[in-house]
């Protein structure tokens, strides 16, 4: 299992560590509890929007990717409450998830004006920053939010193209579709191994909240799991036959993550 590690000191003029570990949420407590005359990016509804947006990809994305990734909290679980994956994470065990929200949460799940998402962004940028001058991130996290790299559009035009071939010269099959999986604009896998991918999908809506999990394995070729990582986005549909699942249909790969 993997747990929390402080940041290295990089940041100047900074030498003490973090008294207490602190979760998602308190951080975001704390960084709209200060002054009026802080949030300069906007009013304090945007900056509490932009947050409602950030809790919503960590609790449901981020949840089944932390989940598959073995990444336990650190931060102690109220007893007796069910809580969310940005009441019991620090913010340094989220910040791979980060690009995610930015190049696909943000721009395909948010039902909002392109206006609006570019000041989600910048109001997100100033909470990254909030985070490293108070040591609880590292500041390679900003770095990884704000550069997209260049290896990685080669890797998913690779992983594109093998995919493209694979689907036309494979046979459907002729076992009856015992299920289907396209409700999502693009699928993001939350685990992979050689030949076999897992994604996530809207499992259930309950009490008004979202249910998301994972679903697989998905075979897919060896050239196409060498290249995918968690965390990549896919635009494709599924059926299951025979008990497996399969890619049907595929078109964008994005890549996200480190190169």
């Amino acid at each position: 299992m993997l747990t929390a590690t402080y940041p290295n000191n990089d940041i100047k003029g900074t030498t003490k560590l973090p008294r207490k570990a602190i979760s998602v949420k308190q951080a975001v407590d704390r960084f709209l509890n200060r002054a009026d005359s802080q949030f300069k990016l906007g009013a304090y509804q945007d900056y509490e929007f932009a947050m409602i947006g950030l809790r919503e990809y960590i609790n449901t994305f981020g949840e089944v990717m932390l989940r598959t990734a073995g990444i336990a909290p650190t931060i102690g679980q109220r007893s007796g409450q069910d809580d969310l994956v940005w009441d019991v994470y620090e913010p340094v065990q989220i910040a791979h998830l980060l690009p995610g929200f930015r190049y696909f949460f943000l721009p395909h799940k948010v039902n909002a004006s392109e206006e609006v998402k570019k000041l989600w962004l910048m109001i997100i940028r100033e909470f990254l920053d909030w985070l490293v001058k108070r040591r609880y991130l590292s500041s390679d996290a900003i770095l990884e939010f704000e550069v997209y790299h260049s290896g990685l559009i080669l890797r998913a035009a690779q992983a594109e193209q093998i995919l493209r071939n694979w689907i036309l010269h494979r046979g459907r099959g002729r076992d009856k579709v015992e299920d289907v999986r396209s409700g999502e604009p693009l699928y993001v896998v939350s685990r992979v191994k050689s030949g076999r991918a897992w994604f996530i999908y809207c499992d259930s809506t309950i009490n008004g909240g979202t249910k998301y999990d994972e679903f697989g394995p998905v075979s897919i070729p060896c050239g196409a799991s060498d290249l995918i990582g968690p965390g990549w986005c896919i635009e494709t549909t599924f059926d299951k036959r025979g008990g497996r699942w399969q890619m049907c249909t595929v078109g964008t790969v994005l890549a996200i993550g480190v190169e």
